[in-house]
């Protein structure tokens, strides 16, 4: 009998004298005996020391050195020690937690054939698959959410984008009216003079027949002018025939000469007069000048039809004011 079991048993038996119970004395004499052979590195022992440290079994509890005691044996690849301290870590019993180091221990255990940490592993697995798809399912949800936000936020800036145009398409056209009532106003004035302007020219015929008429330092192209011989054809007509006279009209030359007759003639200083353009020849110019031509000239070869025609009147006996349809024509003699 070896010095470290005769002790033991010594040990025992003063327990017994003591009066302890019998398994008490049991689980001490146990646990002496284990402790023995597990300073010797049995790690079967070691084991049992730890088990004892850690349920308070034939010693008092204590989990710092249960978890020595497991460690020893885990490192001479004890499987059921490695799952104990697998336990350990992952609990925070005796060590500080550290999820790490427990499915390390896990792993090692479950190779030594340890089928506790293969299930603790799986759990572990379906865990973190389960932790994964919700997180998966939590991010789907917040980009759905995103996505609706979104596509709220564009309809709300489309639908401001399109009451802002309705607002501003409502502004042009009430700007349009405002501006084609004052045009009306305008041309419903100047047709009809104030008391002020009303005058009284007997001698109108001879007015506008004797005097040379021209609009922007230009020779007027219906009326008795520079360029524009006219003569009177009766008590009530005068008729006029212009030279021959250029101008450019959307890129274009045009050679042109015209035929006017003046009449109904009036005390009020007004009078009508019809005419035509004769277009003599077309040629390409080197500018734009107008697009259309206020007078009613076309870029139409020969005589152009239908007649136009304009209502003149003066009141001062120096100005004179056409108006052929919206377009208006001032001329001075």
């Amino acid at each position: 009998m070896t010095k470290h079991l005769y002790r033991a048993l010594v040990f025992v038996t003063a327990l017994a004298c003591a009066g302890f119970s019998a398994p008490l004395m049991a689980d001490a004499g146990q646990f002496k005996l284990d402790m023995i052979l597990a300073k010797r590195g049995d790690p079967d022992a070691q084991y049992y020391v730890a088990n004892a440290y850690e349920e308070g079994r034939g010693t008092s509890e204590d989990m710092g050195k249960a978890f020595e005691w497991y460690r020893k044996a885990a490192e001479q690849q004890h499987g059921a020690a490695q799952y104990k301290l697998g336990v350990m870590y992952e609990n925070g019993m005796g060590v500080e937690e550290d999820l790490k180091q427990a499915m390390e221990w896990y792993k090692q255990a479950a190779e030594n054939g340890s089928t506790l940490a293969k299930e603790r592993l799986n759990n572990a697995a379906f865990a973190r698959s389960e932790a994964v798809m919700k997180r998966r399912i939590a991010a789907m949800k917040e980009e759905r959410r995103q996505q609706e936000q979104a596509e709220k936020q564009r309809r709300a800036e489309e639908q401001k984008r399109k009451q802002a145009q309705a607002e501003a398409r409502a502004r042009q056209t009430a700007l349009r009216e405002q501006k084609a009532a004052q045009q009306k106003r305008l041309v419903a004035a100047s047709s009809k003079p104030a008391a002020s302007q009303q005058v009284n020219i007997p001698d109108l015929a001879d007015l506008v027949l004797t005097n040379k008429w021209q609009q922007n330092s230009r020779p007027a192209d219906f009326l008795p002018s520079a360029s524009t011989n006219c003569l009177r054809a009766s008590d009530a007509e005068v008729v006029c025939f212009s030279a021959e006279k250029q101008r450019i009209i959307n890129g274009m030359r045009v050679t042109y000469t015209t035929k006017a007759t003046l009449t109904d003639f009036s005390a009020d200083g007004s009078f009508q007069v019809r005419y035509n353009y004769n277009a003599v020849k077309l040629d390409r110019a080197d500018k734009n000048g107008l697009q259309a031509d206020p007078h009613g000239l076309k870029l139409e070869k020969g005589w152009q039809e239908p007649r136009l025609a304009a209502r003149c009147r003066t009141s001062d006996r120096i100005n004179l004011y056409c108006q052929r349809g919206n377009v208006k024509l001032h001329y001075r003699r």
